[in-house]
């Protein structure tokens, strides 16, 4: 007596399955005919598009940007010079964290200072093009504050310098 409703159970579980498959694949139909459809109004309404470098469709990839003039992207930015900068102050500028942000106060520090804003482009793990958006937010001023007395200075102090290297 229970195989008699063990078999029906058994079916409907076996086709279950293949039923949910049948809608997703439906569902999956009318969604590609959606998109399709709202591509094609687009390349109607004129607008061009080009094809994403990425894997993944952004909508950002079919616009394309107007290029900005040689400006500033941040000109209305209250700027304050570089040498105040502290820790924290130095992670408002995008793709500078706290380790990269510690590496540039140490180096800033053990310089003395900088007398060029491209000595910057020296900090470990700095990327240049970060090292050039780092003046969009902060001014530069030339100027060494720490000098080293090279004749008195000890040579655990000297090889803290930056740039002299111990060979």
């Amino acid at each position: 007596m229970g195989f008699v409703f063990l078999i029906p159970i058994l079916l409907i579980l076996g086709i279950i399955p293949r039923i949910i498959l049948h809608f997703k694949a439906e569902n999956s139909q009318n969604i590609h005919v959606r998109y399709q459809s709202q591509l094609d109004s687009l390349t109607a309404a004129g607008v061009e598009l080009v094809p994403s470098p990425h894997q993944v469709f952004y909508a950002q990839d079919t616009v394309q940007k107007k290029s900005r003039s040689n400006t500033s992207i941040h000109e209305n930015l209250n700027r304050i010079p570089f040498s105040e900068a502290d820790f924290v102050i130095l992670q408002i500028v995008p793709g500078v964290g706290p380790t990269l942000s510690g590496r540039i106060i140490k180096f800033h520090e053990n310089l003395g200072g900088l007398y060029d804003s491209t000595q910057l482009r020296n900090v470990y793990g700095l990327k240049p093009e970060i090292a050039d958006l780092i003046w969009d937010f902060f001014s530069f001023e030339s100027g060494v504050t720490n000098k080293i007395k090279i004749n008195e200075v000890s040579q655990e102090d000297l090889l803290k310098h930056p740039y002299v290297s111990y060979g």
